[in-house]
């Protein structure tokens, strides 16, 4: 009998450690993540646009990305957005053509990358650095330029231009950049569309949204 205790007590802290193990195996390997509300978007443009947007910060490369090289001393992150078009708050639809973000501690005294960075994604068709316009009319210019913020840290042309080689809807982006920067460093984020209109085709409208950041 009392080696039977004996070595269900050994069964018992084996099973401990293991769910001990468990839960801190979860815990280091889960994502962290904010959200910007929808309601929180401030239109800039002619034209109003509803987003749902999430950033995540995680611990390995999705496989939807392929190959992506993360040295040391790196930190992932993922910004995910889709237009949203609900008839009544957000009546528009409209193709997403640049994404702009600014980030705590990214540019050095000189406006140059103060970190390593690698930004993709599959409708990332340029990155642009401290720029306020990133290809072809993909700019955030005027109102939001002059009063928010002359320049972002990293610029992105999403897609084409307009409509051409289909609208964007819904897109992800994949940042891989220095354990300096952590997610509470994201902060304003602006969003260009164009062809903007009513659903499902969109028009001939222009969006200039911006959010200042994370809400959740």
């Amino acid at each position: 009998k009392a080696l039977l205790t004996i070595n269900m007590a050994f069964k018992e802290v084996a099973l401990c450690m293991y769910i001990i193990s468990t839960l801190c195996l979860t815990l280091t390997t889960a994502s962290t993540q904010c959200v910007f509300n929808s309601a929180s978007w401030n239109k800039h443009g002619s034209d109003k646009m509803g987003y749902n947007m999430v950033l995540k910060q995680l611990s390995t490369i999705p496989p939807s990305y392929g190959t992506v090289p993360v040295p040391a001393n790196t930190n992932i992150f993922e910004i995910c957005m889709s237009v949203l078009t609900d008839g009544a708050t957000y009546p528009n639809t409209g193709d997403i053509t640049g994404l702009f973000i600014n980030i705590n501690g990214f540019l050095d005294s000189n406006d140059d990358p103060a970190t390593f960075y690698n930004v993709t994604g599959d409708d990332v068709e340029q990155v642009c650095i401290d720029k306020i316009m990133c290809g072809n009319g993909n700019t955030l210019s005027g109102e939001i330029k002059n009063t928010i913020s002359s320049t972002f840290d990293i610029a992105m042309q999403i897609g084409g231009t307009g409509s051409q080689g289909g609208k964007v809807l819904d897109t992800c982006v994949l940042f891989v950049l220095g354990n300096s920067i952590n997610l509470d460093d994201f902060g304003g984020v602006g969003v260009r569309a164009q062809s903007v209109g009513g659903p499902p085709n969109g028009g001939g409208g222009s969006a200039k949204e911006y959010h200042a950041g994370c809400d959740i």
